[in-house]
């Protein structure tokens, strides 16, 4: 596929929640975050595999059965 193959509308989004409208738009949304990255001098080319990325906690906590596979918690660990 390539970028700009698809359209999404949103019109029930906005329908649905008039208040909650993006403010920016995500071109600029991108280039703020890369301005912040570059102006920390952020360069950690491995980051996705940091023990502290969300998608890694969460695959950790249902391998140890305390979420579900809904995200719940099934106990709580002392």
């Amino acid at each position: 596929m390539t970028p700009g193959s698809y359209k999404v509308d949103f019109g029930l989004f906005k329908k649905l929640a008039p208040d909650h409208q993006p403010q920016v738009d995500l071109t600029s949304s991108i280039k703020d975050l890369k301005m912040g990255l570059d102006t920390i001098g952020f360069d950690d080319g491995d980051f996705r595999n940091s023990s502290l990325m969300r998608l890694k906690v969460l695959t950790h906590l249902i391998d140890r059965g305390l979420l579900n596979a809904n995200l719940q918690w099934t106990h709580f660990e002392i």
